[in-house]
């Protein structure tokens, strides 16, 4: 796979650059074509990498899109691609979840500045800092303001233990972010997942069993407990399985 053709990371990053001048034609099993350019790459990338069920597939699109000659089309469509374009065209939203940012979070009021905000992501997480910075970009043209969201103060004074879980390697959700949560709860127990992937529930048994005995049990372990995976990206996949998380089109 990419491991043959190099470091991986080093194909991927060429692969990239490559691809913002010269985009490749791949041929869809209904006779169209699509055209992966710089931006469908990172998108495609950056979907697939919430379950580690679809890291082989993913593997294989870039082993693809970086030996297939620049002067010609693909001969195929990798099965991550015709997924993901699928998904891209049946994909609906509604103007609840359109409108979601604009009422959970504080708007800059200068909507012109977001090539400035694109930019400084970019150098923060190459490639995907740029693709997530437009997020919300909307709420800028739009005469919404939420004047009674509450902004704090924060003072928590639950007394049941609160259980909080960080992903190691979550793409989305930073597992850095996870203990200064949890710190901001009198009584947090936070639970490492060894992992990859974003989300928790269906990747690993014993986070599982820890989610299932707080919920029911009202029984929450002790903090600093840690879980692994049922299985690592790379392990072959079990007879039946599917991605158990898609994979989304502007990110959750």
């Amino acid at each position: 796979m990419l491991n043959s053709l190099g470091d991986p990371k080093t194909v991927v990053e060429n692969s990239l650059q490559r691809l913002k001048t010269t985009p490749i034609d791949v041929p869809l099993p209904d006779g169209t074509t699509i055209k992966v350019t710089y931006a469908v790459a990172v998108a495609v990338t950056f979907s697939n990498l919430y379950d580690p069920l679809n890291f082989p597939a993913l593997a294989q699109l870039w082993a693809q899109l970086s030996t297939t000659n620049q002067a010609k089309a693909a001969r195929k469509a990798p099965q991550v691609l015709i997924d993901w374009n699928r998904r891209k065209e049946d994909y609906t939203t509604s103007i609840g979840s359109a409108l979601q940012p604009c009422v959970e979070a504080r708007q800059s009021r200068r909507p012109f500045a977001y090539p400035q905000y694109a930019d400084a992501a970019d150098r923060r997480a190459p490639h995907f800092g740029r693709y997530r910075a437009w997020v919300g970009i909307e709420c800028e043209f739009m005469g919404i303001r939420d004047t009674d969201a509450f902004l704090g103060p924060w003072q928590n004074t639950v007394k049941a233990p609160v259980l909080v879980f960080g992903t190691r390697h979550d793409p989305a959700t930073p597992y850095q972010a996870t203990r200064p949560y949890a710190d901001l709860w009198p009584d947090a127990r936070m639970v490492t997942v060894e992992g990859w992937g974003h989300t928790t529930i269906g990747k690993s048994s014993c986070a599982d069993r820890l989610v299932t005995e707080y919920l029911v049990d009202l029984q929450a372990p002790r903090d600093g407990s840690t879980c692994t995976q049922d299985r690592k990206p790379f392990d072959p996949v079990p007879a039946g399985a599917k991605s158990l998380q898609p994979g989304v089109i502007s990110g959750s």
